[in-house]
């Protein structure tokens, strides 16, 4: 008897989930139709419209479904990418500007009150630059993702290193900094993902001593409209503000700041075996700015 009753509320659930299915399809049915409708009568505008409208449709999946493995994977790569990119081109921009610190004592910068040689580094994530710093460096890092604190202290480097602090802030958000007191400020794929690009580079000036240098890698935007890069950055750059990332022509951006001395260099990474919104970011600048 109970196995009839389950059976029949199965069958009358089924039923209903069916017919209100049927309802929501009729619903949207009648609303394509009242669209289609109303819509201009050429031919040419309509299918321009449908064309706009399957693009646009296109690209709500990511964020419909990014929670899903498949979108949440580009979501990793691109933090990732982002925190300790290891492309074999970005490798050599740090090497060149980071050539000041293979002697300790010739490298030029301002040392504080303690005559330490102290570096920021912006977005540290678990320290991929860790390796480039002189041992005698007092290090701060910060970064908003607070998973990054238990990275950095896992990084077997640190111990290396006679101080290393870490505070989960954002870039235009160094208040736990005081004036001047900083040699150097590393950003490495960093002022992308600030909300104020201004404050925070007028944060950056502010925490550097007087002589400082800001050393910068960051992805820019493509010059050439209508390249095949151009469309890739146009295609993608609503997934990449998704994930904290606003690409703009940063080296525009960075004189604005009221730097001294200024100097950068461009160059396309390589981004052919990448797939998806990773291809967007191959153009990229680097150099440094003296406060």
């Amino acid at each position: 008897m109970s196995n009839l009753i389950v059976s029949g509320l199965t069958t009358i659930t089924t039923f209903h989930l069916f017919e209100g299915v049927q309802d929501l399809f009729d619903d949207v049915k009648k609303l394509m139709c009242w669209l289609h409708h109303s819509l201009p009568e050429n031919k040419f505008v309509r299918g321009l419209i449908y064309a706009a409208s399957a693009i646009l449709l296109g690209r709500c999946v990511p964020f419909i479904l990014r929670r899903t493995e498949f979108f949440a994977y580009f979501d990793r790569e691109i933090f990732y990418f982002h925190r300790s990119c290891n492309k074999e081109e970005v490798l050599k921009f740090k090497k060149e500007l980071f050539r000041c610190f293979r002697l300790d004592k010739e490298h030029g910068l301002p040392l504080y009150a303690d005559k330490k040689l102290v570096i920021l580094d912006i977005n540290i994530g678990g320290g991929a630059n860790l390796s480039y710093y002189p041992l005698s460096a007092n290090i701060i890092g910060t970064d908003f993702d607070e998973s990054s604190e238990s990275k950095l202290l896992n990084n077997i480097l640190i111990n290396d290193f006679e101080s290393v602090k870490f505070f989960c802030t954002r870039m235009e958000e160094l208040s736990c900094l005081s004036d001047e007191s900083v040699s150097c400020v590393v950003s490495f794929h960093s002022l992308c993902s600030v909300r104020n690009k201004s404050r925070a580079l007028a944060e950056i000036k502010r925490v550097l001593l007087p002589g400082g240098k800001l050393f910068f890698i960051e992805h820019t935007l493509e010059k050439y409209r209508f390249s095949s890069q151009w469309f890739w950055q146009k295609n993608f750059a609503l997934s990449l503000f998704f994930v904290q990332c606003c690409a703009i022509q940063i080296e525009n951006e960075i004189p604005k700041a009221g730097f001294s001395n200024y100097s950068y260099k461009e160059y396309c990474v390589d981004m052919t075996k990448s797939c998806g919104p990773l291809k967007s970011l191959s153009p990229h600048v680097y150099g440094y700015a003296v406060k």
